[in-house]
């Protein structure tokens, strides 16, 4: 591996795009990282710079791709570089906020009141230190709650400045 600088435009634009390839350039990173030969954090730094570059191009590329697949027939097969490609709806979401059904808003009432009192109960529990016994007072059902599990991932965050 050479020790001159190059551009990610460069690495994109002549990588041979397969998931051969793929496997072998994450191979390759992760060796030069357990090797030694390269500082994790300096890797992590680099790789978090790479994706929000290709995250953003990807983005904003995207009205001109859906531009050129339309130049092909509608279910015509679209292979580029060892890639299958073709265009379809993603992230389909409804607005029923205007559809005036007295039901619908009623759910969504119910469930926003649900969420807030859920929320609300749930930062209770975070405050338990140890086992509490609880009366219902609707019901007078005794029962014990205990504190939650916390779960949580240790990483290293990156902020590209």
């Amino acid at each position: 591996m050479s020790n001159h600088p190059i551009e990610i435009d460069d690495a994109v634009m002549y990588a041979v795009p397969s998931k051969a390839k793929a496997k072998e350039m994450v191979d390759r990173l992760v060796e030069m990282v357990q090797s030694g030969m390269t500082d994790p954090l300096t890797m992590l730094v680099k790789l978090k710079f790479a994706q929000s570059i290709i995250a953003d191009v990807i983005e904003s590329i995207q009205p001109n791709c859906v531009d050129e697949a339309s130049k092909y027939h509608k279910g015509e097969d679209i292979k580029l570089l060892g890639a299958e490609l073709k265009v379809k709806e993603a992230g389909t979401k409804y607005d029923y906020s205007g559809c005036g059904d007295k039901v619908w808003e009623q759910y969504d009432f119910m469930e926003k009141s649900n969420a807030e009192a859920k929320k609300g109960r749930a930062n209770f529990l975070k405050t338990l230190q140890k086992s509490q016994t609880i009366v219902d007072d609707d019901t007078g059902e005794i029962y014990t709650v205990h504190p939650p599990v916390k779960k949580s991932s240790t990483i290293v965050q990156v902020t590209i400045r």
